[in-house]
């Protein structure tokens, strides 16, 4: 993560830093994708994705929350949660708990998981807090919708309601960005417009900062 300013008092020669963001293979995750079909796409059934470790700063609380909104809604739905982690068996409680078992999967760790991705309707960032979101990196390389909460270094790689759609970190906040992307064609079609559209200039940029600080390090 590029996170350092806060760091600027308390490193020698910060002004000399370079900073490379996390590096993706959009043509790799792009292949890896095709690999196979994670699930049916039944007519009216939308499939929305998350991807992280079950824990407590991904905001899965909220991510459940926003599904029992969805449901009372009527909407049609599955929303696939890719991971793992000690919250497993509290967030399965939960999800069963409000009804929502035929509705919120927990998937586990898949050694691929760019085919869920591929194949949503929507992917899902429901994250506290985070730092670089290579999720989102991957999520931005399908050219695929993607709702994220609002915290503060998602703005690095969302520009909101331009290539995603940043939201309150709240259940209503992702149940109402869910609702609105489903049901607002030309914002959903402008966000894949632009992710198709964004090149791949911030690749480029990392891959160069990494390719120089290789060069310059036995200097």
């Amino acid at each position: 993560t590029c996170a350092l300013p806060i760091y600027s008092g308390f490193i020698p020669n910060f002004d000399s830093l370079l900073c490379v963001n996390d590096i993706i293979n959009k043509d790799l995750i792009k292949t890896l994708a095709e690999e196979y079909v994670p699930y049916v796409n039944n007519e009216g059934v939308k499939h929305i994705v998350t991807i992280g470790r079950l824990v407590k700063e991904k905001g899965y609380n909220l991510a459940i929350g926003a599904a029992k909104i969805l449901k009372d809604k009527g909407l049609k739905f599955i929303w696939h949660i890719i991971g793992e982690g000690y919250l497993h068996d509290e967030l399965q409680h939960e999800i069963a708990q409000k009804g929502l078992s035929k509705y919120v999967i927990l998937e586990g760790l898949k050694v691929n998981p760019y085919p869920f991705i591929r194949h949503c309707d929507i992917y899902v960032q429901t994250s506290l807090h985070e730092g670089y979101g290579i999720t989102i990196s991957e999520a931005k390389a399908l050219e695929k919708p993607i709702i994220s909460t609002n915290f503060p270094v998602v703005y690095d790689q969302l520009q909101n309601r331009f290539n995603g759609l940043v939201v309150d970190m709240s259940s209503v906040g992702i149940a109402h960005g869910i609702l609105e992307i489903l049901s607002n064609v030309s914002l959903r079609d402008a966000l894949v417009h632009n992710l198709q559209n964004s090149g791949t200039n911030g690749v480029h940029k990392n891959l160069s900062g990494l390719l120089s600080i290789i060069n310059n390090s036995g200097n």
